[in-house]
C-alpha cells in the first residue's frame, strides 16, 4: 500500500519546486496578506526568508515549527501530523497530496520552506545524535562611494559582511551564531549566539542566548519588538524561538523556557537583559530608542549600547478546539 501512494505521487505529481522560487511567493504572498506596518511586514518577510534558508524536515517538525508557516492553519498541520502516524515518514514532498486539506498553493509554498528526509527510528532519540552543520557568508562591495564616505564622515570601509553558522540536528537540538559588519562600520560590531532545546519530555523548548517571543498571535507579547500594540501578520508569533536573522534590534538577550503542563496547557518564562542604542538627554535620560543598527559616524558610534533593557515575563496558554487563551505578564 505504502508502494503504491509513492508511485501515485510521483507519476501524477508534477515537482512542487522546480518553477516556484522564493520571488515568485514573495509576490504571491504580499498580494494575498493584509499588510501591518511596514517595519513589521518587512521584519516578517525577513523572517520568511530565513526559514525559506533553513527549511524543515516535514518528517520531524513539530506543530510548533509548523505554526511558523503563515499559511498553514492548525487543522492542517493536524492532518500532516495523522498522515505521517498512519502511513508512516514522507519519501516526497509530492505525498502531500494525500494530505486532504492542502490544496495546490498550499503545496506550492510548502516546498519552498519543508523537504521530506527519512529518520532513523531507534526507539530512543539521541539528545545531541546525528549532527549536522550550514555555514554562509556573504561580502557586500560596492562599486560606487556613499555620501558619507565621501565626505570622510564614516569611520570604516565600504564593505559590508556577515557569518552565520548553525549546527544540530532535525529533532531536539539547535545552535548557532552570527556576526555583522554594516558598510561604513569599522568593526564586526554586531553579533549573538543561541542554543536552544526541544521536545525534551515536558521540555517543549528552552533558549538559552538571543531569541523573539510572541504570545496571544503577536498582541499580548510580540510584534516585531519584544512588546508592540501593532498587529504582525498572521501567525508569525508561535511561542519562544531562536533569533536567526541579521536583525540588529528586535530580539531579546537571556533564557527563555516552555513547559507542557498537559495536553493543551503550557507554561513559559522568560528573561533578558541587553544594551540598546539610545538618544539621552542632558540628564541622561532616554529619548529615543534608535533601531537603524548603524555605527557609521563618531555620533553613531558614541550612542551605541549607552542603555541597558531588561525585560523578564512569563505566559500561561491553553490552546484547544481551534481557541487559545493566553494569560501573560511582563
Amino acid at each position: 500500500m505504502r508502494l503504491l501512494l509513492f508511485l501515485f505521487c510521483t507519476l501524477f505529481t508534477t515537482s512542487l519546486s522546480a518553477q516556484y522560487d522564493w520571488d515568485d511567493f514573495a509576490e504571491e504572498y504580499t498580494s494575498d496578506v493584509e499588510r501591518a506596518e511596514e517595519e513589521d511586514w518587512q521584519l516578517h518577510v525577513q523572517e520568511l526568508k530565513e526559514l525559506s534558508e533553513h527549511p524543515l524536515n516535514i518528517n520531524t517538525a513539530t506543530v510548533e515549527d509548523l505554526l511558523q508557516l503563515p499559511f498553514l492553519s492548525e487543522a492542517q498541520i493536524e492532518q500532516i501530523h495523522a498522515y505521517i502516524y498512519l502511513h508512516g515518514q514522507m519519501q516526497t514532498l509530492a505525498e502531500l497530496r494525500l494530505v486532504p486539506l492542502l490544496d495546490e498553493a498550499t503545496r506550492r509554498r510548502m516546498s519552498l520552506f519543508v523537504y521530506a528526509q527519512s529518520v532513523q527510528q531507534n526507539g530512543k532519540d539521541q539528545l545531541l545524535g546525528h549532527l549536522h552543520s550550514d555555514f554562509s557568508t556573504r561580502l557586500d562591495v560596492p562599486l560606487y562611494y556613499r555620501l558619507g564616505q565621501q565626505n570622510n564622515e564614516y569611520r570604516g570601509d565600504p564593505l559590508y559582511h556577515r557569518i552565520r553558522y548553525t549546527i544540530g540536528n532535525s529533532r531536539h537540538f539547535q545552535a548557532g551564531l552570527r556576526i555583522e559588519k554594516d558598510a561604513g562600520e569599522r568593526y564586526y560590531d554586531s553579533y549573538g549566539a543561541y542554543a536552544m532545546l526541544h521536545d525534551v519530555g515536558f521540555l517543549q523548548r528552552a533558549i538559552v542566548g538571543d531569541y523573539r517571543i510572541g504570545f496571544g498571535e503577536g498582541l499580548v507579547i510580540g510584534g516585531s519588538t519584544w512588546s508592540s500594540k501593532s498587529s504582525p501578520p498572521l501567525k508569525m508569533q508561535s511561542g519562544i524561538r531562536p533569533m536567526t536573522s541579521m536583525d540588529e534590534v528586535n530580539f531579546l538577550r537571556g533564557a527563555a523556557v516552555t513547559l507542557s503542563l498537559g495536553r493543551h496547557l503550557s507554561l513559559s518564562a522568560f528573561g533578558s537583559y541587553r544594551k540598546r542604542d539610545a538618544t539621552l538627554t542632558n540628564t541622561e535620560e532616554v529619548q529615543t530608542l534608535l533601531t537603524s543598527g548603524y555605527h557609521r559616524t563618531a555620533t553613531e558610534w558614541d550612542r551605541r549600547r549607552n542603555v541597558g533593557s531588561t525585560v523578564l515575563g512569563g505566559n500561561v496558554e491553553w490552546q484547544g478546539g481551534g481557541f487559545h487563551l493566553v494569560l501573560a505578564e511582563v
